[in-house]
């Protein structure tokens, strides 16, 4: 389509990027590419932190130029321009036998990929489209699939309570927590919420984590219409070693 960019993979330039943070309270390790979502009441955490990524000819689109009759194709070329920020904080809080904790972490993205860029992604998406279906296809594609990132801007927040200790089963913690992201992208001309809520298990501190989660998501019918929302659970285990 014109005056849409998409996926350069021809020529494009080296990127850069990087990220600054800072730690104010207890120091978090870097050993590993991830940071620990949370401590589970054992650390005292509060950082923030900001970063960009720009990529010269990432990404490329075409124009037509000319009258209807006599119309020529005009490639461009954009610079991908991703800059974010973000704050994190794991606090414990209360009785010190109880080890209730709170924690919370909110980002604020804004991307640029060139014109009504936009990528939609269904993570183990187990369906695929319906050749004979006739009703109102959603945008993104079928099943789990929505509007992952594009250019326009993201705001992601997340919480949750780490409720008292168990006395019969002291390592078992749980973790209920809620979470919004609102993403606004120029593809779309209509910004979508997004809704999560679940509870996070760990039987063995940070180490072992099984989290059960309920997740909605708008569906987009065109370019402006948000025609309902659909939802999904979500169960997943996670071991660090």
């Amino acid at each position: 389509m014109p005056n849409v960019a998409v996926d350069n993979n021809r020529a494009s330039k080296m990127s850069c990027g990087g990220y600054v943070e800072y730690q104010f309270l207890d120091q978090e390790a870097n050993v590993l590419p991830s940071k620990v979502g949370t401590y589970v009441g054992t650390e005292r955490v509060f950082n923030i932190g900001g970063g960009f990524y720009d990529q010269p000819d990432g990404t490329q689109s075409y124009v037509r130029e000319g009258t209807a009759a006599s119309s020529a194709e005009i490639t461009r070329r954009h610079t991908i321009s991703l800059m974010a920020a973000d704050v994190f904080l794991d606090l414990p809080f209360g009785e010190t036998e109880k080890n209730m904790a709170i924690t919370a972490y909110s980002a604020y993205y804004n991307y640029d990929f060139g014109p009504n860029y936009i990528r939609n992604l269904g993570t183990a998406n187990p369906a695929t489209a319906n050749p004979v279906f006739t009703g109102q296809r959603a945008l993104a594609g079928p099943d789990t699939a929505r509007a992952f990132v594009g250019t326009g801007s993201i705001w992601h927040t997340q919480a949750g309570l780490l409720l008292p200790k168990n006395t019969e089963k002291p390592k078992m913690r749980v973790q209920p927590f809620a979470a919004y992201t609102i993403k606004d992208f120029e593809a779309l001309g209509k910004a979508g919420s997004y809704y999560d809520i679940g509870a996070n298990f760990c039987p063995d501190g940070h180490h072992a984590k099984v989290m059960l989660q309920y997740s909605t998501r708008p569906v987009y019918t065109n370019r402006h219409t948000v025609s309902g929302n659909k939802g999904e659970f979500i169960l997943q285990a996670q071991i660090y070693l």
